[in-house]
């Protein structure tokens, strides 16, 4: 599921960057979460595959939280040098699939780098 979720989620977000209101756009965005449920419902199977998910999670973690707070200070921090109050710039909705790609890409990195 670590390859059908990572797949997905790339064709998902690629669409959504260019706006592809398609059909298949749909049926790919549902792989997504079915993908993520059966990581999910899995996760305690044993320990090789709870050390993968908990890996992915952190990543995921770090990312959201870099997504979130690091662009708007740079922002905030350059405005502030500039003499400009632009307001914010730099959208954070990306935040929930830079998110879900951290996750498949560590995910499925470490599955293929083993225990390294």
């Amino acid at each position: 599921m670590g390859w059908l979720g990572l797949l997905a989620t790339i064709v998902f977000v690629a669409a959504r960057v260019a706006d592809s209101e398609a059909l298949w756009t749909s049926f790919v965005g549902f792989f997504v979460p079915l993908s993520l449920i059966a990581q999910f419902l899995t996760r305690k199977s044993d320990e090789y595959t709870l050390s993968l998910w908990s890996t992915a999670a952190n990543a995921a973690f770090a990312i959201t939280i870099a997504w979130l707070f690091l662009p708007p200070f740079f922002e905030g921090f350059y405005d502030g040098l500039r003499g400009n109050d632009s307001g914010q710039d730099i959208p954070t909705d990306g935040a929930p699939y830079a998110a879900l790609l951290a996750f498949y890409i560590t995910f499925n990195i470490k599955r293929l780098t083993g225990a390294f």
